[in-house]
């Protein structure tokens, strides 16, 4: 687990179409075997989806908006939605490993012998953000 590089979205379109603005993009996982996407939630966001599979989001929502993938087939997964904001909005990108990188060796050599985690495995986190 050497490279510890935090996930990217590649922006592959942006388009406006009256006061919707529609935005395609590309995930790259950097290793990462979970991304989370997460959006503001004032991002206003009327439809998401990839390829033929976008569907619209309730006008009623609440909270922020979530994106999660997980598997080898995220990396390079395209994806889109659209908007009501004009503005660039402001995405924060979370990739999830399994275990723990070779830093954390001393912490690793301090748990009991036969200490194991409880809820989930030991994950390495690692986190980006990205306007979109």
């Amino acid at each position: 687990m050497a490279d510890l590089t935090a996930p990217k979205l590649q922006l592959l379109a942006s388009s406006r179409n009256g006061d919707l603005r529609t935005v395609t993009f590309r995930l790259e996982t950097n290793g990462a075997e979970t991304i989370f996407v997460e959006g503001p939630k004032d991002a206003q966001i009327v439809s998401a989806g990839s390829g033929n599979f976008v569907r619209p989001i309730a006008r009623d929502t609440e909270g922020e908006y979530y994106l999660s993938c997980f598997g080898r087939s995220c990396d390079g997964a395209q994806l889109q939605f659209t908007t009501r904001n004009a503005n660039p909005i402001a995405f924060t990108l979370i990739g999830m490993r399994r275990g723990l990188p070779a830093t954390a060796g001393p912490l690793l050599g301090q748990r009991p012998r036969f200490a194991r985690p409880q809820y989930s495995p030991d994950a390495t986190l690692t986190i980006s953000r990205i306007s979109l």
